[in-house]
């Protein structure tokens, strides 16, 4: 949900819902029926299986911007003797929301809308005690004693803080113990989740740069999509990220481009280059519509950037290979 990777570029669906061409294991997201214009964020069902409060499944924002399983004491409370592994916190540059708490050792368990336990890891979770707000946060509320947060991070390179609590042992979907499919990675479409990556027909994939980093033995991390970013007609290399977590679109615009920082004028064309010559496009408008993003936010950080927002699924499909350092389009209709 961070509205920018970090951009280190060398530069109750319902449970009969058919899995998109045939994709084995597929998960539907819960909210899928009532949200088929993606006016709010995908959800999961979650549950943690050894926690005090065994067999709840509550539904989990996905949020491909951010990494990393944080959920406060209404929904979390491990069980007796879990292993903590020291103060943590995870900041939403998007929103400005600071979740503060304590990481632990857990087993979760991931629910298609049946109820039916579809896959499991075991990777550290975010106990969340409090939250606070960044000085610039635009939508923040501070809260002594959290309640109500469940987030399932599973995106790379976010752009908030620093990499230590955001590797790839912190993502549930690349630390698989049961379910999953193929390479370690995901598909993602509009309808729901594919844990692993196995079939890939249709995609078209653009290489990644390693982050050296936060890179660990065997589970190597990686840098931003790279994309050409254009806007208003002037066009340079710079980075993607597709962001499940919000429903506006965050532009950082090439050198050149007079534009303010705050709400994009109306009019304001955006352009992402993807594999193949393909392009998405959305152009600001004061009263956008699906497929483009809910408002466009101009923010000027140095690189040319585009966070799409989540309405980018309304047009294409997308995967990530955690293995080989491949991200990929696949374009749909609507």
């Amino acid at each position: 949900m961070t509205y920018r990777p970090l951009l280190a570029l060398a530069l109750l669906a319902l449970s009969a819902c058919a899995s998109p061409r045939g994709e084995e294991g597929f998960i539907p997201f819960w909210n899928a029926a009532e949200n088929r214009d993606l006016s709010h964020s995908p959800q999961l069902g979650v549950s943690f299986p050894g926690s005090q409060a065994p067999g709840a499944v509550i539904p989990f924002t996905m949020d491909t911007g951010s990494v990393g399983v944080i959920a406060s004491a209404d929904h979390f409370r491990p069980e007796p003797g879990a292993r903590s592994l020291g103060p943590g916190r995870r900041a939403y540059s998007s929103s400005g929301v600071v979740e503060v708490g304590e990481w632990f050792l857990a087993e979760i368990a991931l629910h298609a809308p049946s109820g039916r336990e579809a896959a499991r890891a075991r990777v550290p979770v975010l106990q969340v005690r409090r939250i606070e707000c960044l000085p610039s946060a635009r939508r923040c509320t501070p809260q002594a004693e959290a309640r109500h947060v469940a987030m399932m991070g599973v995106g790379f390179a976010p752009g908030h803080g620093p990499a230590a609590d955001a590797t790839p042992d912190y993502n549930p979907l690349l630390n698989l113990t049961r379910g999953g499919h193929g390479r370690r990675g995901w598909v993602i479409t509009r309808h729901g989740l594919h844990p692993g990556l196995g079939e890939t027909e249709g995609f078209r994939f653009v290489s990644l740069t390693p982050r050296t980093a936060s890179s660990l033995p065997g589970r190597p991390d990686w840098n931003a999509v790279p994309a050409p970013i254009g806007v208003n007609g002037t066009t340079a290399p710079g980075g993607v990220l597709v962001d499940t977590g919000i429903g506006e679109a965050f532009l950082s615009p090439p050198d050149g481009v007079a534009l303010p920082r705050g709400p994009a004028p109306a009019g304001t064309r955006i352009s992402v280059g993807l594999p193949g010559g393909a392009e998405w496009v959305a152009v600001a408008s004061e009263t956008p519509s699906p497929p483009g993003p809910e408002s466009v936010l101009v923010v000027h950080d140095g690189v040319p950037f585009v966070n799409t927002g989540r309405r980018f699924l309304l047009g294409h499909d997308i995967a990530f290979d955690a293995e080989a350092g491949r991200y990929g389009f696949r374009p749909v209709s609507r």
